[in-house]
């Protein structure tokens, strides 16, 4: 018998409720919905997406990133996205230049990139280690992948952490290791930032490695989740979006396409 959240404590199903990087302000989804739109917008918005198609995923990002993120994220992306957009279908009417033809095709997959990058923020910000490896094993996915993707989503944010904590500890010495100077001064960053930080990468693994074993993660048995993975209606809605957002991008309509759609259904209404 499993033993889910519905069987703790009150107090306990709110502090595993609040396990994840950032409070979501909507109704939590299951992990693995996070996960499927995760894979299809970076399967569908690469290649030849329409710009129908790259805006409707930008819709959907957008959604999803504004229950995890800040007002001035959100704002951020939508600017950045937009620009690239605009760019990427509109530049060329700047004029015939080598320049403007480059930053037409840099603009053209910068505004993949950023969809991609943004709605693996939302994952991340959105899922606990604890809610991805109950998923991952509720998909039935091996144990060593597992473990290797939940030590590898904790190394990296506490590498981060010890990487501004070293910044901060030499900057009350009077040593500014920030912005242009670390590239200006490349051997006292060796010296009292690169250093220091190997030295920490180490210890973090030999911690993250004794937290692991502490776990069980390197047992033949399945571990009992905490969190129940199971399916709910915000995650009918998201599927729903997502499987209709596939058909459109099967679709790839144009501009053209969607007017001539609007025209064959103006006179049947």
């Amino acid at each position: 018998m499993q033993t889910t959240i519905s069987h703790l404590p009150p107090q306990c199903q709110r502090a595993q409720i609040s396990t994840s990087w950032k409070p979501v302000r909507y109704a939590k989804n299951d992990p693995r919905t996070t996960l499927a739109v995760v894979l299809a917008i970076n399967v569908t918005v690469f290649g030849g997406a329409s710009a129908p198609v790259l805006v409707v995923a930008t819709a959907i990002v957008g959604v999803l990133f504004a229950s995890v993120g800040t007002l001035t994220g959100v704002i951020r992306f939508l600017v950045l996205e937009s620009g690239f957009l605009l760019f990427t279908y509109y530049g060329g009417f700047l004029g015939a230049h080598t320049v403007i033809a480059f930053l037409v095709g840099l603009s053209f997959w910068m505004s993949r990139f950023v969809l991609t990058a943004t709605i693996g923020i939302y994952a991340i910000y959105s899922i606990s280690t604890s809610e991805l490896g109950a998923a991952l094993r509720a998909l039935h996915i091996p144990a060593s992948f597992v473990s290797a993707m939940l030590v590898m989503i904790r190394f990296i944010p506490t590498i981060l952490t010890e990487f501004k904590a070293i910044q901060e500890a030499m900057k009350l010495r009077g040593i500014n290791l920030m912005g242009i100077d670390v590239i200006g001064h490349p051997t006292r960053t060796v010296q009292y930032l690169i250093v220091p930080l190997l030295a920490g990468v180490v210890r973090i693994a030999d911690d993250l490695t004794a937290s692991a074993v502490i776990r069980g993660l390197g047992s033949n048995e399945r571990p009992m989740p905490l969190y129940p993975t199971r399916f709910r209606l915000p995650d009918a809605l998201i599927i729903a979006v997502t499987l209709s957002y596939i058909a459109l991008r099967l679709w790839n309509p144009t501009g053209e396409d969607l007017l001539n759609v609007a025209h064959l259904l103006g006179p049947a209404r």
